[in-house]
């Protein structure tokens, strides 16, 4: 070979190698921009979820728990931080059957001291500040139990429901349905966790 084809050989590899360089470049520059994108949200997220502290927007009127949007901040921030630092933790949902017929039956003044009632007991079975309980919907509540085992959610998600049993002779027609899931083991997001059960009748 001579040297001018040894050279034009090596000119080749160098614009090749010099293609895969630009290829590499051109990835960290999209990666550094989901970096940035993912900071920013959780910036924004954090933001926005600190701003509300101290104002009338944490909490829920009504059942003087955490209200929807102020749980759906804190539950995303949280969700977040405790998958980065592999922090185990539960999610209680209690829904309401029948809403709309218990309206009608209990109206207004006894549904507000029955949510009253509920907010209440939630509240004095988890460990505040520890733990955080919000008004996900109407008809809803969620309880988020921070650095917990299963076997241990399983046993305050009984004593929530033997809690909150008393309810159903002190306000007639009132039931209620309990689900919980435990992450990092659980295959569901909190979002589809909390959607599947706010959508169930």
């Amino acid at each position: 070979m001579s040297e001018l084809e040894e050279l034009r050989l090596k000119v080749r590899q160098l614009e090749d190698e010099l293609q895969v360089c630009k290829q590499r470049e051109r990835e960290l520059e999209s990666l550094l921009e989901q970096y940035s994108e993912l900071i920013k949200a959780e910036l924004q997220t954090y933001d926005d979820f600190m701003g509300e502290l101290g104002t009338s927007r944490v909490i829920d009127p009504v059942s003087r728990v955490f209200s929807k949007d102020h749980f759906s901040k804190f539950l995303v921030y949280f969700h977040q931080k405790a998958f980065e630092e592999g922090t185990s933790y539960g999610v209680v949902l209690i829904k309401l059957r029948n809403y709309s017929e218990l309206q009608d039956h209990l109206k207004e003044e006894g549904l507000k001291r029955l949510l009253m009632k509920f907010g209440k007991i939630l509240k004095e079975v988890v460990r505040v500040p520890m733990d955080a309980v919000g008004r996900v919907a109407d008809d809803a509540f969620a309880v988020v139990l921070t650095e917990i085992q299963e076997e241990v959610m399983n046993s305050i998600v009984s004593r929530i429901r033997d809690k909150l049993e008393p309810l159903k002779a002190e306000f007639k027609g009132v039931d209620f349905d309990i689900r919980s899931t435990h992450y990092p083991e659980s295959q569901t997001t909190v979002e589809e966790f909390l959607s599947d059960f706010s959508n169930s009748k």
